[in-house]
């Protein structure tokens, strides 16, 4: 998941999750202008959510997350990848199928219970 940049223009996942963490509560951090969501066309300002957590916060509140926070949320979703599986599959030169009825078979599973 992290491998991929552009979660939001020119902005990394931490970027990112750190926009959304303190947009409320430093707007000045996102927009220079002095304009909030200065991002977003005049006629939708109105429309950005401020009211639900974590963007109902205000300028001064604590941020939904803190700095320690973001991190940990990217360290996570960095282990979240198939790169592993994918690379696998590359160095064999093929693509591995399921057997034709996997899927009927496990459809047919869910809800058995088993008899041990």
């Amino acid at each position: 998941m992290t491998r991929r940049r552009g979660f939001v223009v020119n902005a990394d996942l931490n970027c990112t999750l750190s926009f959304y963490a303190t947009r409320a509560t430093d707007p000045m951090r996102w927009y220079k202008s002095g304009v909030k969501f200065d991002d977003v066309p005049e006629k939708y300002r109105h429309q950005v959510n401020i009211n639900s957590i974590p963007y109902n916060r205000r300028p001064g509140d604590e941020p939904a997350l803190t700095d320690e926070d973001v991190d940990a949320i990217v360290a996570f979703l960095g282990t979240l990848t198939d790169a592993a599986y994918r690379n696998s599959m590359h160095r064999e030169g093929k693509r591995k199928e399921s057997p034709p009825n996997a899927l009927k078979e496990s459809r047919e599973s869910v809800g058995r219970v088993s008899a041990d």
